[in-house]
C-alpha cells in the first residue's frame, strides 16, 4: 500500500500527467484541428481549476494543522509549568524526609536514653520491691522487739514510710518514662508514614504528568509531520498549477494560431483508429501480481490499477501502439505512455527502467520496461492506467478475466 506521502505526490503527478496524455508527444500542433484544440483547452482549464481547488484545500489543512500545533504548544507550556511545580513539591518533600530522618535520629537517641533509664529504674524497683516484701512479713511486735529502744523503733518505722514514698515516686517516674518512650515511638511511626504517603503522592502525580507531556509531545510531533507534509505537497501542487497554466497558455496560443492541413504521411504512421476499441475485454494484463485498491481523493481522480509485482519483472504492452512518452515524471517515476489510436492511451508508471523510446512502434505483449519502485512508490509495483480522450477509465472492463 502507498504511504500518505506517496498518494499525495502521485495525486500531484496525475493532475499534471493528464495534460501529457491529452497532448501526446510526437503529434505536432499542425495535425490537430481547431475543435480538438478547443476541447483540450477546456479539459486543461478544468484540470487547472481542480489543482487550484486542491491548493485551497491544502492551504486550509496547513492552517488547521498550524492552529492545532499552537494549541498543543500552549498545553505543553502549561504542563511544563505544572511539572516544574511538582518538581518543587517533590524537592520539598525530599527535604522534609531528610529533616524527618534527622529528627528521627534525635528521637531514636532520646528513646534509647529512655530505655536505658527505664532499665535502671526497673532494676532499682525490683530491688526495693524485694526488700518491701521482706519487711511486710514482720509484725509490729517484731519490729518493736528487734529495735533496741522505742526511739529506734519509731525511727525505723519513719524510715520505712520514707522508703515506701520513694518507691512510689520511683514507680511514678518509671511509668512516666515508659509513657514518654511509647509517645516517641508513636511519633516516629506516624511521621514516617505521613512523609511516605506524601512522597508517594508527589511521585504518582509527577509520573502521570510526565506521561501526559510525553503523549502531547508525540501528538505535536505527528501534527508537525503532517503540517510539513501538507506544506511540501502544497509547494508541489503550486508548481503543478504553474505547469498547467503554462500548458493551457500554450494550447491557447496554438488554438489562436490555427492548425495547418495534416500531413498524410505522418498520420499514416499512427495506430489505426478502430483497432483498439475491438480489444475491449481481451487486453492482457501488463504484469502478473496482486491488485491494490486506491483510496481517498486519488481514487476519485483516476481509475488506474496498482499491481504489486517483484522488482525486475518484465512489463508488457497490452496492445500495439506508438510510444509517445518514455521518461521520468514527478510522482510517477519512470513512465511510458503508449498511443493506441482513437484517443486511447495506456500509461505504465514506477518502472525500474523503460526499454523503449518515444516514436517507437510496439506490439502487444512486447516488453517496454521492468517493474520497480521509482517516483512516489515505496515498494516494487506497476501503476497502470487506460485513458480515453485524456480521461481515466476503468481498465478492468478491458482486461481479460484474471484467474481466481
Amino acid at each position: 500500500m502507498m504511504g500518505t506521502r506517496s498518494r499525495l505526490t502521485l495525486l500531484v503527478g496525475l493532475l499534471v500527467g493528464a495534460a501529457l496524455v491529452a497532448w501526446p508527444a510526437g503529434v505536432s500542433s499542425q495535425q490537430v484541428s481547431s475543435a480538438a484544440l478547443q476541447k483540450r483547452l477546456k479539459r486543461q482549464s478544468q484540470a487547472l481549476a481542480d489543482v487550484k481547488e486542491e491548493l485551497r484545500r491544502r492551504a486550509a489543512l496547513v492552517a488547521s494543522k498550524r492552529a492545532e500545533e499552537r494549541s498543543l504548544l500552549l498545553e505543553l507550556e502549561a504542563a511544563d509549568r505544572q511539572l516544574a511545580i511538582i518538581r518543587t513539591e517533590a524537592a520539598l518533600a525530599a527535604r522534609e524526609v531528610d529533616t524527618h530522618q534527622e529528627g528521627t535520629a534525635t528521637l531514636e537517641a532520646e528513646a534509647a536514653d529512655l530505655e536505658s533509664r527505664l532499665a535502671r529504674q526497673r532494676r532499682t524497683l525490683a530491688k526495693h520491691l524485694r526488700r518491701l516484701e521482706q519487711q511486710r512479713t514482720l509484725t509490729t511486735a517484731q519490729v518493736l522487739l528487734t529495735a533496741p529502744t522505742l526511739t529506734a523503733a519509731a525511727e525505723q518505722a519513719k524510715y520505712t514510710r520514707r522508703l515506701a514514698r520513694l518507691d512510689r515516686e520511683r514507680i511514678t517516674r518509671y511509668q512516666a518514662t515508659l509513657q514518654a518512650l511509647r509517645a516517641r515511638r508513636s511519633q516516629i511511626t506516624a511521621t514516617a508514614s505521613k512523609l511516605t504517603r506524601a512522597r508517594s503522592a508527589v511521585a504518582r502525580q509527577a509520573k502521570k504528568l510526565r506521561l501526559q507531556v510525553k503523549s502531547k509531545r508525540g501528538l505535536l510531533a505527528s501534527i508537525q509531520r503532517e503540517r510539513r507534509l501538507h506544506e511540501q505537497v502544497l509547494e508541489e501542487m503550486d508548481a503543478a498549477a504553474r505547469d498547467l497554466e503554462s500548458f493551457v497558455a500554450a494550447l491557447e496560443e496554438k488554438r489562436v494560431a490555427g492548425p495547418s492541413p495534416p500531413v498524410e504521411t505522418e498520420l499514416a504512421s499512427l495506430p489505426q483508429p478502430a483497432s483498439f476499441v475491438l480489444l475491449k475485454g481481451r487486453l492482457p494484463w501488463p504484469v502478473p501480481g496482486n491488485l491494490v485498491a486506491a483510496s481517498g481523493r486519488a481514487a476519485r481522480l483516476h481509475r488506474g490499477l496498482t499491481i504489486m509485482a517483484p522488482e525486475g519483472d518484465p512489463i508488457g504492452a497490452v496492445a500495439a501502439g506508438t510510444v509517445v512518452f518514455a521518461d521520468t515524471f514527478r510522482g510517477y517515476g519512470n513512465i511510458c505512455i503508449i498511443d493506441h489510436g482513437s484517443s486511447y492511451h495506456t500509461l505504465y508508471a514506477h518502472a525500474q527502467e523503460i526499454t523503449v523510446r518515444v516514436g517507437e512502434r510496439v506490439e502487444a505483449g512486447q516488453v517496454i520496461g521492468r517493474v520497480g519502485s521509482s517516483g512516489a512508490a515505496s515498494t516494487p509495483r506497476l501503476y497502470f492506467e487506460l485513458r480515453h480522450r485524456g480521461r481515466s477509465i476503468d481498465p478492468r472492463r478491458w482486461m481479460v478475466a484474471r484467474a481466481q
